[in-house]
């Protein structure tokens, strides 16, 4: 559980992806930390692109964690079997595109204080602690989460004090809450259009 402050350039290939994994001879989730970007990240030169991320996370944090920064790419990468959120971004911009997050014991992607685009994405089976969610919005505003599949979570997108987030065109299937969206206190110019559940 080491820390560097710079960059991470992990680009794979469609053939020859990348795997950060654990190294126990038996992995179960929370082998350790995961990956990091705070606040001293290079954001221009960290790209994570065709890789796979798993075992990793801690409760309440993310197999992927990025906290005040906005790496310049993440995308084509999957997040599994973390012990915590699948992907947590706190105060980001990041794009998150055509990422997997499944099989965690908390949230798939998890927003808090952000303004971020989360689109074509597959978020399904995160459900490891209790009835988790696909996508959970806490006091982030004007994100566009658009065009993404979330299937056997518990809600499918929650929503605590948001302002203006755009949700289009997203699936949700396999709910095991009854309802797809679930918003708690305020949520104000949010338009959740052409849904299917």
């Amino acid at each position: 559980n080491r820390h560097y402050y710079g960059a991470l350039n992990a680009q794979g290939t469609a053939t020859d992806t990348i795997k950060f994994t654990s190294n126990e001879e038996t992995p179960s989730a929370g082998d350790w930390v995961g990956i990091r970007f705070h606040d001293q990240t290079n954001e221009e030169l960290s790209l994570i692109d065709r890789c796979i991320i798993e075992y990793g996370g801690q409760v309440n944090r993310g197999g992927l964690d990025i906290t005040s920064a906005s790496p310049a790419m993440i995308r084509n990468i999957e997040v599994k079997s973390s012990a915590g959120h699948g992907i947590y971004a706190n105060w980001s911009s990041s794009v998150l595109d055509t990422c997997t997050a499944s099989d965690n014991g908390q949230i798939g992607i998890y927003l808090s204080n952000c303004s971020s685009v989360i689109t074509n994405n597959t978020i399904k089976n995160n459900t490891g602690l209790r009835n988790e969610l696909g996508i959970g919005l806490l006091e982030s505003n004007y994100n566009n989460v658009s065009e993404n599949i979330l299937k056997d979570n518990g809600w499918c997108i929650y929503e605590r004090n948001c302002i203006g987030n755009i949700m289009e065109n997203n699936i949700c299937t396999g709910s095991t809450l009854p309802e797809p969206i679930f918003i708690n206190g305020t949520a104000t110019g949010v338009g959740a259009h052409n849904w299917t559940w």
